[in-house]
Parts: structure tokens; C-alpha cells; sequence
């Protein structure tokens, strides 16, 4: 029987190394989002239900996690300012409980615009057409211009509510605020970095996926 280890803080993050740094960077973004000053950060830190609520936190929110590096998994190298930025960049806890409670997933986007064409040279194993395809046609534009760009991604994992079997403009119809329609590239990207994410590498997509992405 196997048992799962506690997780040695001590020997993954200290004040003066990078990644407790860059943790410290990433509490100081939110202190600041939330408007707190010094003496009320203080205090925060020093109340007894908040370092509850941010274990729980971070309980649910890495609950699903993979435990390997999914930007390598994806081919995707951030550098440590960019990583910086996610981290502030953060969406918020009610933000993250909204996707949690409506069945969608949270992905960083890539290190700088991508297209479609662009995300699948990144994985083309996930793609039925590896290179080519009727939307590397010159004449298909979206697949050069539809980009996805740098930040925080929310998508759907399941179709829109009564969307199966009806044409465009019905399926418009139901995607509603705070949801849109996302473009090709933002697409594809999510899902490759899911499938990235789960090491699904026998699974192929299409572009033909009809999902929909909250303003996050």
C-alpha cells in the first residue's frame, strides 16, 4: 500500500530562493488587488481562519493538478518574468470557484500570440491532419489570424446547454455573459493543453470543437 508523503515546504520553497520569491511576488500582486495596506495584510496574515482557508484552498485548487511539468508537457518554455506575471495575474478566488462550480477548466495561455497553425506545430500528434488540412489553405485566413493570446484561459469541457444538432447562429444564441465564443487558436490551445495535461497522447481533436470561454 502506498501512502502519500507530506509536502516538504521546507525543502521546496525558502525566502531567498527563486520559487519563494517569486511566491512572495505572487501574495504581494493579490495583497494588492485586494487594496490592502501593510497593517492590514498583517493582520490578515496573523488571523487564525486564514491560513485555513488558504490551505483548504490550495487543497481544492491543485486537487486536480497533474503532478508533473505540464509547460514542458506542452513544449511551451515561460521565462521568469512571464511566470511572475501569471502569477499576479491570477484569477481571482471567486473567479476560480465560478469555473470550478460550472464544470470548466483553468489554462495559461502560450508564451506569445499563437495562431492555430502555431499550436498545432507545437503538438501535431493531437491533430488528424499533422500538416496540411483544408485550413492550411491559404484562402482560410482564421487559421493565421485567429490568435490566442498570453494570460489566463477558461473553457467549457462540455458542450453549451442545448446546443447539439443546431446551426451556428442558434449556437450563438446560447453562449451567454459572462461566456463568448472563442476563436479557433484560443480552441485549440485550451484543449491541446488539457490533453497535454492528462498525457493523452493516443486522442486526436478537430477544429470543429464548439465550446465557449468566460472573460476571466
Amino acid at each position: 500500500m502506498s501512502m502519500k508523503q507530506t509536502l516538504n515546504t521546507s525543502a521546496l520553497v525558502t525566502a531567498d530562493s527563486p520559487k519563494g520569491q517569486r511566491a512572495t511576488e505572487t501574495f504581494r500582486g493579490q495583497y494588492n488587488k485586494a487594496e490592502l495596506d501593510e497593517d492590514s495584510g498583517q493582520r490578515l496574515n496573523e488571523h487564525p481562519g486564514f491560513s485555513v482557508y488558504l490551505a483548504e484552498g490550495i487543497r481544492r485548487f491543485s486537487a486536480k493538478a497533474p503532478d508533473y511539468n505540464l509547460a514542458k508537457a506542452r513544449g511551451i518554455t515561460y521565462t521568469n518574468e512571464m511566470l511572475l506575471a501569471y502569477g499576479n495575474s491570477l484569477p481571482s478566488v471567486s473567479h476560480l470557484e465560478w469555473c470550478y462550480t460550472n464544470g470548466m477548466i483553468l489554462v495559461p495561455g502560450p508564451a506569445s500570440p499563437t495562431a492555430l497553425l502555431g499550436v498545432r506545430d507545437l503538438k501535431a500528434g493531437y491533430f488528424y491532419s499533422k500538416t496540411g488540412g483544408w485550413y492550411a489553405n491559404d484562402n482560410e485566413k482564421f487559421s493565421r489570424n485567429d490568435k490566442v493570446e498570453a494570460g489566463w484561459l477558461a473553457l467549457l469541457k462540455k458542450e453549451v446547454t442545448g446546443s447539439l444538432n443546431e446551426n451556428w447562429s442558434s449556437q450563438k444564441g446560447l453562449v451567454v455573459a459572462p461566456m463568448i465564443v472563442p476563436n479557433a487558436g484560443e480552441a485549440l490551445s485550451c484543449i491541446r493543453t488539457s490533453m497535454s495535461g492528462h498525457q493523452a497522447s493516443t486522442r486526436t481533436v478537430t477544429t470543429s470543437t464548439s465550446v465557449s470561454i468566460p472573460k476571466v
